[in-house]
Protein backbone atom coordinates (compact mmCIF):
# COMPACT_ATOMS: atom_id res chain seq x y z
CA UNK A 1 0.00 0.00 0.00
CA UNK A 2 1.30 3.44 -0.89
CA UNK A 3 2.23 5.53 2.18
CA UNK A 4 0.43 8.55 0.70
CA UNK A 5 -2.88 6.72 0.22
CA UNK A 6 -5.56 8.14 2.50
CA UNK A 7 -8.77 6.48 1.40
CA UNK A 8 -11.74 5.41 3.44
CA UNK A 9 -13.85 2.29 3.78
CA UNK A 10 -17.62 2.25 3.35
CA UNK A 11 -19.60 -0.53 5.03
CA UNK A 12 -23.28 -0.17 4.09
CA UNK A 13 -25.94 -1.93 6.13
CA UNK A 14 -28.58 -1.83 3.38
CA UNK A 15 -28.42 -1.79 -0.43
CA UNK A 16 -31.32 -1.69 -2.89
CA UNK A 17 -31.01 -2.67 -6.56
CA UNK A 18 -33.50 -2.02 -9.35
CA UNK A 19 -33.54 -4.27 -12.43
CA UNK A 20 -35.43 -2.83 -15.40
CA UNK A 21 -37.04 -5.39 -17.70
CA UNK A 22 -39.16 -4.74 -20.78
CA UNK A 23 -40.76 -8.19 -21.08
CA UNK A 24 -42.34 -8.27 -17.60
CA UNK A 25 -42.44 -6.39 -14.29
CA UNK A 26 -39.16 -4.94 -13.06
CA UNK A 27 -37.49 -6.27 -9.91
CA UNK A 28 -36.44 -4.41 -6.77
CA UNK A 29 -34.12 -6.39 -4.50
CA UNK A 30 -32.97 -5.34 -1.04
CA UNK A 31 -29.83 -6.65 0.64
CA UNK A 32 -29.41 -6.07 4.39
CA UNK A 33 -26.34 -6.88 6.46
CA UNK A 34 -27.28 -8.79 9.61
CA UNK A 35 -25.00 -10.83 11.92
CA UNK A 36 -21.97 -11.07 9.65
CA UNK A 37 -24.00 -11.97 6.57
CA UNK A 38 -26.13 -10.53 3.78
CA UNK A 39 -29.86 -11.29 3.52
CA UNK A 40 -31.64 -10.92 0.19
CA UNK A 41 -35.29 -9.85 0.00
CA UNK A 42 -37.40 -9.27 -3.10
CA UNK A 43 -39.37 -6.04 -2.59
CA UNK A 44 -41.47 -6.07 -5.76
CA UNK A 45 -41.91 -8.80 -8.35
Amino acid sequence: MNEFYCGFRIKPLRMVFYAYRTDELSDVVEYTYVSEGWHKRLLSP
